[in-house]
């Protein structure tokens, strides 16, 4: 008896000190997004226009500590160089670990260079310490519509802050008219 005891509270231990990984995007989106992306490039003679999914803002980890924007398209150029000649990951497995931030690639190279950057520590302090819904009305406003503006001119900020948005399964776009950003509900 002392013995099953001292099990279940070893185990107990275990499971309590274990760090879970957080999946922001389910294996749902990955195999929409691999599904989209084979389907336009199995049309080789007529390549199919880009899916509207392929202009989504997605966020890569970098071993530099750095976080790299790109979307789609690139990070199925991505998959292509890297599994070339080697492991040969599936590319529903390679989306889901890079837009969950699972992969964490070894430099930028392939992602454009003026979309890099080191997390603004306080935003980011703000977002561990507060509710998402206290993050998001302190950098954002609310439209009508249900989408969000940035408050004020937050253009230091705002890679960080969308960053954060991303991880809670918001976009950004930006209105060709009014130069305004649009944040919105969904990336994918």
């Amino acid at each position: 008896m002392k013995t099953h005891l001292l099990l279940i509270v070893a185990i107990l231990i275990v499971s309590c000190t274990q760090k879970t990984e957080k999946e922001y995007y389910s294996h749902e989106v990955s195999e929409k997004i691999s599904k989209e992306l084979i389907q336009q490039f199995s049309h080789e003679d007529y390549p199919l226009p880009p899916p509207p999914i392929s202009h989504s803002g997605i966020y890569m980890k970098v071993k530099s500590d750095s976080i790299c924007k790109t979307d789609i398209l690139n990070l199925h150029y991505v998959y292509r160089v890297l599994n070339s000649n080697s492991k040969k990951e599936t590319l529903e497995n390679f989306i889901y670990n890079a837009i969950n931030q699972k992969t964490i690639f070894e430099s930028g190279l392939y992602f454009y260079p003026n979309e890099c950057f080191t997390l603004t520590d306080s935003i980011t302090e703000y977002y561990n310490n507060h509710s998402f819904d206290a993050f998001l009305n302190r950098y954002c406003k609310e439209q009508s519509n249900g989408t969000y503006h940035f408050k004020g001119n937050m253009e230091k900020e705002m890679p960080t802050i969308s960053y954060h948005l991303y991880l809670n399964d918001y976009g950004m776009s930006q209105d060709c008219v009014s130069g305004y950003y649009i944040i919105h509900k969904s990336v994918f």
